[in-house]
């Protein structure tokens, strides 16, 4: 799994930039539907993986599968590299919990989103601000269509943005970049939208070397969808779940993720260098870990 994780440093090669405004207004008035619109449950489930600089300490990086409910509450599935003493982290949180997120959904209406963006309605975020916030939220929450015109209207309405008709993110996804950049051009933050649905692919922050740009940050978002349920929880209240307490710890067990088959889940490939493509650990549906 190290050719996964380890061969992604340089930054993402971009096309000839142009004013983001028209491009985004425009997609806006003619968006169209993801494969994951139809998908219905209680949750978000939400699958990246997060490559962090490896100077910066900690993890280099993490693949997670992520529910989350507006009742703020949630579960998280992480497999950390380099990897360490625990293979698979399990993450809980009760009903409450993640009430620092709010409840409810902050991408249902434009208003909710400029207030989660700018609390204080000041009109000083930074264009990076807004696309760090708007990569950040899609690793909590899983916009339909609505959503997702209401973050293409918050792009529209921020200055400084810049539109690129070609990028392709790390899975190899064909898509539409908008950038902001700060500190003269040195730090270039990048998200990458799949052009029909305005779908986010991927987040990138990048900073200018003498010879290259450096990776400081990426996230590549597999998949968006929602579901009735979390791993631990059986299709049918019948079958009766394990006690939970097992599952607020770390453990080393492995698990199937059982969930109901829907369409839009995919389980794409990542390039993985001159090695071949290399799959992601686990999946969303029917995958093992």
């Amino acid at each position: 799994m190290g050719d996964i994780v380890g061969h992604q440093t340089r930054a993402t090669r971009l096309s000839t930039p142009q004013p983001a405004e028209p491009w985004l207004r425009q997609l806006g008035t003619r968006l169209l539907a993801g494969e994951c619109d139809g998908a219905h449950g209680k949750f978000a489930l939400i699958h990246y993986v997060r490559w962090v600089d490896a100077s910066k300490g900690g993890p280099k990086a993490e693949i997670v599968m992520r529910w989350h409910a507006d009742d703020a509450s949630g579960a998280e599935l992480a497999v950390q590299y380099p990897p360490g003493p625990v293979q698979v982290l399990h993450r809980y949180w009760h009903p409450g919990d993640l009430i620092q997120l709010g409840t409810g959904d902050p991408l249902a209406h434009t208003d909710y989103l400029w207030w989660e963006i700018d609390p204080a309605y000041a009109g000083t975020t930074q264009p990076d601000e807004v696309l760090e916030r708007l990569a950040d939220l899609g690793t909590w929450y899983s916009p339909q269509i609505g959503g997702r015109r209401a973050a293409l209207a918050v792009l529209a309405a921020t200055n400084g943005l810049t539109f690129y008709d070609r990028a392709t993110d790390r899975a190899g996804r064909r898509g539409v970049g908008i950038t902001a950049t700060t500190a003269h051009g040195a730090v270039r933050y990048l998200l990458i939208l799949q052009p029909t649905t305005g779908e986010v692919l991927a987040y990138e922050m990048t900073q200018r070397t003498a010879s290259t740009r450096k990776t400081l940050v990426y996230i590549l978002f597999l998949s968006h969808s929602r579901a009735e349920r979390r791993y631990w929880e059986p299709a049918h209240p019948s079958d009766g779940a394990p006690p939970l307490r097992q599952y607020l710890h770390p453990s080393l067990k492995r698990r199937w993720i059982d969930q109901p088959v829907q369409p839009c889940i995919t389980q794409p490939s990542m390039a993985a260098g001159a090695g071949g493509p290399a799959q992601v650990p686990f999946y969303p549906y029917g995958g093992r870990f």
